[in-house]
Order: structure tokens, then C-alpha cells, then sequence
């Protein structure tokens, strides 16, 4: 019904069958290939972690906010840092915003994902001999 609606108020965007990894590589090659070149290397790194992840391979119409929140989770349990996770939501955001402007999505799902905060960790992971 929501679709009828938005359909009747020209609003209807038809959701992209594109993957997530298909969409950041061709969303850098066209707006990000002329970056910094320790900016475009950040990106190309992101994208090479990103597709290790069953997230890469969903279709952008089938993301919602908690996938891509479990899959920034998902990183800082597997140690990653939190730059390195603030560059792969820097890498999808951009590419999710693009896809919004250009109506390939409704809306940008990672829009209000957040970078988890490691405040407690494991002090025997921390501390040598412990």
C-alpha cells in the first residue's frame, strides 16, 4: 500500500538489485577515483575487507540499518580498529548516499549506524603473561 501511494506521488524508487560490493567499487571508480591517494588506498582497502562479509554480496534494496550495524559490530568483535571500521562506514555511507540521491534506494540504511566503542576490554589480552 506504502508503494501505491509513493507510486501516486511520483515518489517510488525502485530498489536496486545491485550488491553492496558491486555498488562501493563502481561508486569509487566514478566519484572517489580521483581522492587523495592515501584516501583512495583506504577505500580500496575497505572494499577488499568488505568482501569477506556475506553483507557484500545482498542486494542494496535488501540492506536495512541492522545488518549494517551488526556487520560494524562484527568487525570490532573480530579487532579491528576503530578507524579501520570508521573507514568501511565512511566507504559505505558515501555510496549509500549516492545510491539515495540517484533513487537506487529509498533511503541510505547506514545513515544512523554507529562505530561501536571498545571501553571494556579483555585485560589478559591487554596484558603480557596474564
Amino acid at each position: 500500500r506504502a508503494m501505491l501511494t509513493a507510486l501516486g506521488k511520483s515518489e517510488y524508487v525502485d530498489p536496486s538489485g545491485k550488491t553492496l560490493i558491486a555498488w562501493c567499487k563502481e561508486w569509487f571508480e566514478v566519484y572517489k577515483n580521483h581522492a587523495y591517494a592515501l584516501t583512495a588506498g583506504k577505500y580500496l582497502t575497505s572494499i577488499a575487507r568488505l568482501k569477506r562479509y556475506d553483507i557484500a554480496n545482498l542486494p542494496l534494496k535488501s540492506l536495512n540499518q541492522e545488518l549494517i550495524q551488526k556487520f560494524y559490530n562484527n568487525l570490532s568483535d573480530e579487532d579491528y580498529g576503530e578507524e579501520t571500521i570508521k573507514v568501511t562506514r565512511t566507504l559505505i555511507n558515501g555510496a549509500l548516499d549516492k545510491a539515495e540521491e540517484l533513487k537506487m534506494v529509498n533511503r541510505n540504511e547506514a545513515r544512523k549506524c554507529t562505530i561501536p566503542k571498545n571501553i571494556i576490554f579483555d585485560m589478559k589480552k591487554k596484558i603480557p603473561g596474564h
